[in-house]
């Protein structure tokens, strides 16, 4: 796998990820576009006509982003959660013990107030099946591990095309 992509790989990269047909494509591209605007992934501006190199640990913080507005975070506050999950996630720190984050959403309306960790989906699911009281009203859980599969399955796609 190359340490750096191009923009249009990861893009091609995510779409695939996130099986975004062709007539959707520009949703994603805005949804980049925005997520580039507040930070993610942080990039120096190169001026006109320089490529930007993007690294694993970028693709993976934007795929971040995207997962949790999925699921209705604000894009600022996906950001902000991407960011700090990125770095472990693409350096490997989490795999022995992790394969997804959780996030707790207590109320929906407050956004900002959610909660985020990173935890074995098995181990917390043992853990609310027996807990007694004070389990999450609302709850989503990202299994990053496989999506972090499936993203650098597409991006060794994509540098195969290339």
């Amino acid at each position: 796998m190359p340490l750096y992509y191009r923009y249009g790989q990861v893009e091609a990269a995510l779409a695939e990820v996130f099986k975004v047909g062709a007539n959707e494509l520009g949703a994603l591209r805005g949804r980049l576009r925005h997520l580039r605007n507040i930070g993610v992934p942080a990039l120096p501006n190169p001026g006109s006509g320089r490529q930007i190199r993007y690294s694993r640990e970028a693709a993976i913080e934007m795929l971040l982003a995207l997962e949790l507005a999925g699921l209705g975070i604000a894009p600022r506050h996906a950001a902000t959660y991407a960011k700090a999950y990125a770095k472990p996630i693409a350096s490997g720190a989490f795999d022995d013990w992790a394969d997804g984050i959780l996030m707790t959403m207590d109320n929906p309306f407050g956004l900002g107030k959610e909660t985020t960790s990173q935890q074995n989906i098995r181990r917390w699911f043992n853990f609310i099946s027996t807990f007694e009281g004070g389990i999450p009203r609302c709850f989503a859980i990202i299994n990053t591990k496989r999506s972090v599969e499936v993203l650098d399955e597409a991006l060794n796609g994509e540098q195969r095309n290339t």
